[in-house]
């Protein structure tokens, strides 16, 4: 994705999924051995396409990987670094689905979160939620027009 993210981090972080014993589909340009579960993308990936074909996301916390999660009703591990994802990661906490931690600290337990069934609930409970991002943009249009419009206060 966006963020820098160490290959060995990468490659610890598929191990600990796997063995978990659910599939990864990892996307990241770093390189990766062959596995059985595992599909390795280099590529961008669209995830308002992928994501609903998920169990659930690992990713770095971005507003946009978060929302495109949300949007697709499934939980999400965050390894954070730095900005706005510790507050996503802590949303999605508060809601029961998802945690989070810094991404050096990200650790086997934070990822047993992937096998639990109550952050799949919660996440499908949240996308009911989410507003999606065509009618976002328009009601943000809508808005700015009525304050451009209105003249100071």
């Amino acid at each position: 994705g966006s963020m820098q993210i160490p290959p060995e981090r990468v490659s610890s972080i598929v191990d600990a999924i796997l063995s978990l014993r659910l599939r990864v589909v990892a996307q990241t340009r770093h390189a990766l051995p062959e596995r059985d579960g595992l599909l390795h993308l280099t590529e961008s990936v669209d995830h308002e396409i992928l994501f609903p074909e998920c169990r659930a996301a690992v990713h770095h916390g971005g507003a946009g990987t978060t929302a495109a999660a949300l949007r697709a009703g499934i939980p999400s591990v965050v390894g954070w670094l730095s900005a706005d994802q510790p507050l996503w990661a802590a949303a999605l906490r508060d809601h029961g689905a998802g945690a989070g931690a810094p991404l050096s600290r990200l650790s086997d337990t934070d990822l047993e979160l992937l096998t639990a069934d109550e952050p799949y609930r919660a996440a499908k409970a949240l996308a009911g939620h989410i507003v999606n991002p065509e009618d976002a943009v328009d009601a943000a249009c809508d808005e700015i027009l009525k304050a451009a419009t209105a003249g100071p206060t």
